[in-house]
Order: structure tokens, then C-alpha cells, then sequence
């Protein structure tokens, strides 16, 4: 029942797994409203593979689908690109470090780094989650700092995430 602002990031922007579809509208949400989880829990520190971590299990399982049921039958998967393993076809996924540079990105949104910034439900500024791996360490994952900064963090330790999706 409760009501959660996205933001439209990208227009034909992604790959569709669909090829029947032509046009397509990416949004992700504005803010953080998940709890907290880690990318990973394998071994001492995680694992920072987006296709088999635990974090995208959880955002492609019946109990998140079931809190955007709504949602869902309007959206498609999309393929993703990963730096660390293989393409992965997602309903719902994280954006990858390379999507949040304005020098990189795919999406008009994250052309003003600002729009990194996003906002936990106490108003403020909070770290969050991308798909991207570390390369030089397996258990090193990016995420995106309260001031916009992205950088890496173990993959076992637990940040919110705004997760994306993609209608068509």
C-alpha cells in the first residue's frame, strides 16, 4: 500500500530480452527505502559476482516481486552487462558503476553526478549498493557514498539499495 517515487532515468536505453518490444522507459527509485542487505555472504568477506550474489537473488525473487506486484506487469528484462561474470537477464536489478558516470552512462539522469545522491527514510543522504565488482579483490563490490563518491566496500557489508527496472 505504500506509495514509492521513481525517477526516469533512461529512454531505449537498455537491451531487451524481448526483441519483439521496441521502446522501453527505465526507472529506478528515487530513494532508499529497502532495509539494508549485503551483495554477498559467501566465504569471510563476500563475493562481489552480481549473477550469483545473494542481493540479486533476493531483487529477482518471488518476495520482492510480490512488493511491486503492481509493477510487474508492465515490466521486461533487460541484459546486463557485468564486469565480474557473465550477462544476466533481470527484471529488477542494480545500476553498475560505469551507469552512475556521467562520462559512462547509458541514462540522461546520471549525467548530473548529483542524482547519485540518494536519500534514506529518515531524509538523509545514505551509502548504496551497484552491481559492479572490484577488480583485484573478489570480495570488493562498488557502491555509491552518501556525498555522491562511488568507491568499494567489503561485499558482506550491508547497504540499502535502489533498485531499477525497465517497462515496455
Amino acid at each position: 500500500g505504500e506509495v514509492i517515487q521513481h525517477d526516469i532515468i533512461g529512454i531505449d536505453a537498455e537491451k531487451l530480452v524481448d526483441k519483439s518490444l521496441e521502446h522501453s522507459i527505465t526507472i529506478q527509485m528515487h530513494d532508499l527505502v529497502m532495509e539494508e542487505r549485503p551483495f554477498d555472504t559467501t566465504g569471510d568477506y563476500g563475493s562481489n559476482v552480481w549473477e550469483t550474489s545473494e542481493l540479486r537473488k533476493y531483487l529477482q525473487s518471488e518476495e520482492f516481486r510480490e512488493r511491486y506486484k503492481k509493477l510487474i506487469p508492465y515490466l521486461t528484462k533487460v541484459v546486463k552487462e557485468n564486469n565480474s561474470g557473465d550477462d544476466t537477464e533481470d527484471l529488477f536489478f542494480l545500476l553498475s558503476a560505469d551507469e552512475v558516470d556521467p562520462k559512462k552512462t547509458p541514462y540522461k539522469y546520471y549525467e548530473d553526478v548529483t542524482n547519485r545522491q540518494k536519500k534514506n527514510a529518515d531524509g538523509e543522504t545514505d551509502y548504496h549498493r551497484l552491481r559492479s565488482a572490484y577488480r583485484g579483490y573478489s570480495c570488493n563490490a562498488w557502491y555509491v557514498h552518501s556525498s555522491g563518491y562511488v568507491g568499494t566496500s567489503y561485499a558482506v557489508n550491508a547497504f540499502r539499495c535502489a533498485p531499477a527496472c525497465t517497462i515496455a
